[in-house]
């Protein structure tokens, strides 16, 4: 299990899906959301559920819009 030693469920949790030595970094998640990711990228985020989840964070939030006028009022 990536090679962590597991004392508690907390630590099976971080092991199971937290991130590795390989996990890619913001700037490569942004290319991937834009399409314009290295294959080996892809392949990696294939396989690593921290990968997968980081990169649906990001996709959600940059597809976010604001949900009503007192919002958007807020944000400008």
């Amino acid at each position: 299990m990536r090679g962590l030693a597991v004392r508690d469920e907390n630590d099976f949790l971080k092991a199971l899906a937290g991130p590795d030595a390989d996990c890619l970094k913001p700037p490569q998640l942004e290319l991937l959301a834009a399409g314009r990711g290295a294959i080996e990228h892809r392949r990696h985020v294939e396989t690593c559920l921290f990968c997968q989840t980081e990169l649906e964070l990001l996709t959600a939030f940059q597809k976010a819009t604001p949900a009503g006028p007192e919002e958007t009022a807020a944000v400008s």
